[in-house]
């Protein structure tokens, strides 16, 4: 049962990075390239972070609080740690808008959240194993 809950809402993430390329990345890149770079450029850190969230938290539900907080809260600064590399590798690359990337950035962490509360939401119905 989890496994296909997590399935689910791993192609809700898939819909909405594809959305969000289409919608998003795909204009701006055609008015304005730059941007559009600074928004695609932005997407990996933020899915990879959505994913290790959804993953850790589909992983440790049901084997005890302690352990899903480990693998979701306590994975912070690991999650932290890679999205701020990222970004210093990104803006390491000449002519990379940083406001333009960092309100990218932001954009796509809260859209992505967008799955991962629901999975959870959907989790914390079912009955436990």
């Amino acid at each position: 049962m989890r496994a296909r809950i997590f399935r689910k809402y791993c192609f809700l993430l898939l819909g909405l990075v594809v959305g969000s390329l289409v919608l998003l990345v795909l204009p701006l890149w055609i008015l304005r390239p730059p941007y559009g770079k600074a928004f695609l450029l932005s997407l990996p850190p933020m899915l990879v972070t959505a994913l290790s969230w959804m993953g850790g938290a589909w992983w440790a539900w049901g084997k005890g609080g302690d352990l899903l907080l480990v693998a979701t809260l306590g994975a912070i600064p690991l999650r932290v740690a890679v999205v701020l590399l990222w970004a210093g590798l990104v803006l390491s690359v000449p002519g990379t808008p940083v406001a333009v990337f960092l309100v990218a950035l932001m954009l796509h962490w809260i859209l992505f959240t967008v799955a991962e509360l629901a999975m959870v939401a959907e989790l914390s119905r079912q009955p436990s194993e």
